[in-house]
């Protein structure tokens, strides 16, 4: 059992801080276009979009702070539900 929670915490960090990185570069692209456009039609979607990352971020924060008692099965369902976040910024 303690192997395969090893394992398990070792897949979440690389996958954690790759989705951080993903979500950051998402991040980065929702500022330039509320910076080049203050006026834009969709500024609420912009919002939407930041509240969307900002979660997503704070989730990703989470799994790369993990113990190894953590409930990974609970982690894996947050990891799948961050990266819907991205998907949907």
């Amino acid at each position: 059992m303690i192997p395969y929670k090893k394992w398990h915490a070792v897949k979440l960090i690389s996958t954690a801080a790759e989705g951080y990185a993903i979500s950051n570069s998402v991040k980065r692209i929702i500022k330039l276009l509320n910076n080049d456009h203050p006026r834009l039609s969709n500024a609420q979607k912009l919002e939407n979009a930041k509240t969307h990352i900002d979660d997503t971020q704070e989730i990703f924060l989470n799994l790369l702070n993990l113990y190894e008692s953590s409930n990974f099965i609970d982690a894996e369902k947050s990891r799948f539900k961050a990266y819907e976040e991205v998907g949907i910024a």
